[in-house]
């Protein structure tokens, strides 16, 4: 599966897109051998703010890592799974709807405002999603994939959106932040929410990140309550 089929996007082609640069100084991060063995899913999240740097570059791992076998992308990212992220707390950014392209690695703000009460419906009432610092939709495009390149894109696009799921886990994981994935949601709801009723776009898999409320996750990098907003975007 290739190009054009990989490089899909739910935004009109005149859509202004805005890059946000990785920190240039890596962040200090639990080695691997210990993320992965001691990794857990949050039970329940802190409302506290998270910082740019760790959310920029747990979407750097998770989407911009390549894919898997038969999939086959222009670039060094996911080729069927495309991102829409309800962002609470996260310092530096608009708290609003976003959406994130992976091939091109940019960002579209779609709607600016407090989405919490939204979040927690969209996720099957989940109070979880009300308390993460940003809540993550999977979406793709599973009418035009499977009209164009057969049923068993239906599986591949799963197979992805798990694979994604497990990168964010793992990357908020190491970076001492809390992540809890889901498939329960309200389908119709959530594309009608994100403006994407009839375009064949369809939300495979839901991610939560945040400040864990288990005492046994560290806080390197929650934010004050209160933050400077003169340098967001």
């Amino acid at each position: 599966v290739r190009p054009p089929l990989t490089e899909l996007s739910p935004m009109p082609a005149a859509v202004i897109m805005v890059e946000k640069p990785l920190p240039q100084d890596p962040l200090p991060a639990q080695s691997v051998m210990r993320t992965i063995t001691l990794r857990h899913p949050a039970t329940q999240f802190h409302r506290r703010s998270i910082s740019r740097a760790p959310f920029l570059t747990l979407n750097h791992a998770a989407f911009r890592g390549g894919s898997h076998f038969p999939l086959f992308p222009d670039g060094p990212h996911v080729a069927l799974i495309r991102p829409f992220w309800i962002i609470h707390e996260v310092v530096g950014i608009d708290s609003g709807v976003w959406y994130y392209h992976p091939p091109a690695d940019q960002w579209v703000s779609l709607d600016r405002g407090d989405h919490r009460m939204e979040s927690a419906y969209l996720m099957h009432e989940q109070s979880l999603a009300a308390d993460a610092a940003a809540v993550c939709f999977l979406f793709a495009n599973l009418n035009f994939l499977m009209t164009h390149a057969g049923p068993d894109l239906y599986r591949l696009a799963h197979l992805e959106a798990g694979a994604v799921a497990q990168r964010l886990y793992i990357a908020a994981n190491s970076l001492e932040l809390g992540c809890a994935s889901s498939g329960e949601f309200y389908d119709d709801e959530a594309r009608k929410f994100l403006g994407l009723n009839h375009t064949g776009w369809e939300p495979i898999h839901a991610v939560m990140i945040g400040i864990s409320g288990d005492d046994r996750v560290a806080t390197t990098n929650v934010q004050p309550l209160v933050e400077e907003n003169s340098w967001r975007d």
